[in-house]
């Protein structure tokens, strides 16, 4: 009988690393070991990702807040895990280039958007449709918004919803309907 190698992967840089490695064990002992061989591998972020720390800067007095590890761990829109006081505080943007994180506690005018510039797209039918309405999906929300898609010369486009979405940020994916018919995605640039 041929059996199938299946790595479980595990880990974490905080409270959450014990119960990864724990619900990792437990999928590892349910397995059915006359099919699979399974391979635990505990991953730890603080030995696998080198860190840079950077200041963390309130984006309306320019004021420096506080310090981070890494910029790449904050998502625009990130409320949990500032560990700073005076909050409540919402990444609205950041500076990779000067690895600075902007935080604010109430400028929605940075967090909440109805457009963003869109690459990298994925269609299901392997060519972009002739259509430019759509409904789009963003991040992991169950709200689809209306959409009109603005295609330029270097297949990137203008993606223009009817509402303003909080937490449009780089390299989440857009998700792009025809009703109930998904048509493919893209990568928010």
């Amino acid at each position: 009988m041929f059996m199938l190698n299946i790595a479980i992967v595990a880990g974490g840089d905080s409270g959450e690393y014990e119960i990864s490695i724990k619900s990792a064990r437990q999928v590892e002992m349910n397995l059915d070991r006359t099919r699979f061989v399974p391979y635990l591998i505990e991953i730890r972020k603080d030995k696998w990702i080198h860190r840079t720390g950077g200041d963390i800067i309130e984006i309306d007095s320019n004021k420096k807040v506080g310090k981070h590890n890494g910029y790449y761990f904050y998502t625009i829109g990130q409320r949990s895990g500032l560990k700073l006081s005076g909050g409540p505080w919402f990444v609205v943007s950041k500076d990779v280039h000067q690895n600075i994180i902007y935080i604010s506690r109430e400028n929605k005018s940075l967090r909440e958007k109805n457009e963003f510039n869109a690459g990298k797209f994925n269609w299901i039918s392997g060519s972009k449709p002739e259509n430019e309405k759509f409904e789009v999906k963003i991040r992991h929300g169950a709200k689809k918004f209306l959409c009109e898609i603005r295609f330029n010369d270097s297949d990137l486009a203008l993606v223009k919803m009817n509402e303003a979405d909080q937490g449009i940020a780089p390299g989440q994916f857009a998700v792009f309907y025809d009703e109930d018919l998904c048509l493919g995605s893209g990568v928010i640039l």
